[in-house]
C-alpha cells in the first residue's frame, strides 16, 4: 500500500537524491545542483521548506492510525513534495508554493500523483491556507495533469502573468555587478519632471494571527530603502509602496481645452507589489516580486536593482529574482494604439532580466479554496495498493 507523510530529518538524504533526479530529467544528464545536501537539510531545519514523502509499505495500521505522520522501518520511499508558504496580494491571503513534485517513473499512472496533492490540499486548509501555486513547462504532460485535477493556468488565462528571471551563481553575481551602472547616483529621474520616488517597505509578520496560514498582516514597521530593520527577518516578506512626489509642475485643469482637444491632467505615479523568499531546491533562496498593482511604469531600473541589493545585503544566501509580470496589461503609446511591450517590461530586459516563459515556457497555475476543496471530495482510495 501506499502513504503520504512527512518528511522527517532521516528522510533528507534520500529527498535530495529525488531532487538531483528531477533536476535530470527537466534539464539533462550533465546538471548538477547548486545545493548540497546540508544546504537543503538546512533549509528544512531552518523551517523554510516543508514536505511529504511518498511511501509504500506493507504496515498499514501504522500509517493510518498515525494519519501519515511516522514512518516504518519496511517502508520504501517513491515520490516526495516540497514546499513553502506563499503570500498572495491579490488574494489577500496565504497559501503554499509548490516548489518540487516527483514520483518515480515505474510508479506514476497508479493515482498516486493525485493522492499526494490530495494531502497537500488538506494540509493547506488545516492551516487555513487559500491556494496551491506551482511552476511548469508548457508541453509537458505534467500541464493536462494538474488541469485536470482543477489547477487554472495564470499565464494563459487572466491575469496572463509571466516569469522573469535571473537566477544561479554565475548569472545572478553578472546581474548584482550592474550596482555602478544603475545606482542611484545616476538615477534616470533627474532631468524628469519628477522627483525621486519614495519607497515605504512595511514588513509582513512572519506569526500569522492564530497560528494560521490564511490572514495575511505587516508589522506597522517602515523602512528606508537599503536600510535594513533589527526586527526584520532577513527572508521575511516585504509589502512596498513606490510613489513619486508632486510634480514639479503646475497642475493644468482637469479638463482644459486647447485647440479642441483635451488636455489629459498629470499626477504622481505609484505602485505596490509584494516582495517574498521563494526557494528553489536546486539553488536556494531567492526573492519573488509579484502583486503589481499601478503603475508599473514608476519602477526605473535604480528601483528594481535596489530592491534585490536590498535582499542580498540582508542575506547573501539569495540565489536569484523572479518577477511575476502581468503581460496583458497593454501599454498605450501618444496614439492610443497598444505597443507590444509595457514600460516595465523594457525595464526589465534592460536589466538582461529576461521572459522565461517566453524562451522557455514556463508557467503559473493556481488550485484555490474551491479547486482544493473540489479535489478533496473526489472519491478515489485513499490508500492505493
Amino acid at each position: 500500500m501506499f502513504f503520504v507523510r512527512d518528511i522527517h530529518s532521516t528522510d533528507l538524504p534520500q529527498v535530495y537524491e529525488f531532487t538531483v533526479k528531477l533536476l535530470k530529467h527537466h534539464i539533462g544528464l550533465g546538471e548538477v545542483s547548486h545545493l548540497k545536501p546540508v544546504d537543503l537539510a538546512n533549509l528544512f531545519r531552518e523551517g523554510i521548506l516543508q514536505g511529504f514523502l511518498l511511501v509504500q509499505s506493507e504496515n498499514a495500521a501504522v500509517h493510518q492510525i498515525s494519519s501519515g505522520k511516522v514512518e516504518d522501518s519496511g517502508e520504501h520511499a517513491v515520490g516526495y513534495m516540497i514546499f513553502h508558504t506563499d503570500i498572495s496580494l491579490q488574494r489577500g491571503c496565504r497559501g503554499v508554493f509548490l516548489d518540487q513534485f516527483y514520483i518515480e517513473p515505474d510508479y506514476r499512472l497508479n493515482h498516486l500523483g493525485s493522492m499526494m496533492m490530495k494531502a497537500l490540499c488538506e494540509r493547506v486548509l488545516t492551516s487555513n491556507g487559500q491556494y496551491i501555486k506551482l511552476l511548469h513547462q508548457e508541453g509537458l504532460g505534467v500541464e493536462k495533469f494538474y488541469s485536470k485535477l482543477g489547477f487554472i493556468n495564470q499565464t494563459k488565462n487572466d491575469p496572463g502573468l509571466h516569469v522573469f528571471e535571473v537566477y544561479g551563481p554565475s548569472k545572478f553575481q553578472t546581474f548584482m555587478e550592474q550596482e555602478s551602472l544603475f545606482g542611484f547616483g545616476h538615477s534616470s529621474y533627474l532631468e524628469s519632471q519628477y522627483d525621486m520616488p519614495h519607497i515605504l517597505v512595511l514588513p509582513f509578520s512572519q506569526i500569522p494571527p492564530e497560528g494560521n496560514l490564511g490572514a495575511m498582516s505587516w508589522c506597522p514597521v517602515s523602512q528606508l530603502m537599503n536600510v535594513p530593520s533589527e526586527n526584520t527577518p532577513p527572508l521575511g516578506a516585504k509589502f512596498v509602496i513606490v510613489a513619486e512626489n508632486l510634480p514639479k509642475t503646475v497642475h493644468p485643469p482637469l479638463h482644459s481645452v486647447t485647440n479642441g482637444a483635451r488636455t489629459k491632467p498629470l499626477g504622481p505615479r505609484f505602485c505596490l507589489f509584494l516582495e517574498q523568499c521563494s526557494v528553489c531546491s536546486w539553488l536556494g533562496p531567492m526573492v519573488n516580486f509579484s502583486g503589481f498593482i499601478g503603475d508599473t511604469s514608476i519602477l526605473s531600473p535604480e528601483i528594481l536593482f535596489s530592491r534585490v541589493q536590498a535582499w542580498y545585503r540582508a542575506s547573501p544566501s539569495i540565489r536569484g529574482a523572479v518577477w511575476e509580470v502581468p503581460s496583458n496589461l497593454f501599454s498605450f503609446n501618444v496614439d492610443d494604439k497598444p505597443s507590444e511591450m509595457t514600460p516595465f517590461q523594457r525595464t526589465l530586459n534592460r536589466l538582461n532580466i529576461m521572459d522565461d516563459t517566453r524562451r522557455e515556457g514556463w508557467n503559473i497555475d493556481i488550485l484555490d479554496l474551491f479547486g482544493m476543496q473540489k479535489l478533496i471530495s473526489t472519491n478515489e482510495d485513499s490508500f492505493p495498493t
